[in-house]
């Protein structure tokens, strides 16, 4: 008999705007208090997409859903 186990994932959402307008790597203390623009904010320092992406993916976290507006949801197992 194989037993399956289901992973527990952390998740965590992000925007990127443009190169100097997106979320920070700063991970939330619980979903339900996350305010999403409260992470949007207007950066000095520019960073492309694919920057931004490698940044957020530090730690351990996965691209799992990108929305043509620049919402991405990362997960990470824990």
């Amino acid at each position: 008999m194989v037993q399956r186990i289901m992973a527990d994932w952390l998740h965590k959402v992000r925007n990127y705007g443009d190169f100097r307008n997106y979320s920070s790597n700063e991970y939330p203390g619980t979903g339900e208090s996350f305010n999403h623009k409260q992470n949007f904010q207007r950066r000095n320092y520019y960073k492309s997409i694919e920057e931004w992406l490698d940044w957020q993916c530090e730690g351990g976290w996965e691209l799992f859903k990108f929305h043509p507006q620049g919402w991405c949801v990362f997960r990470k197992q824990i």
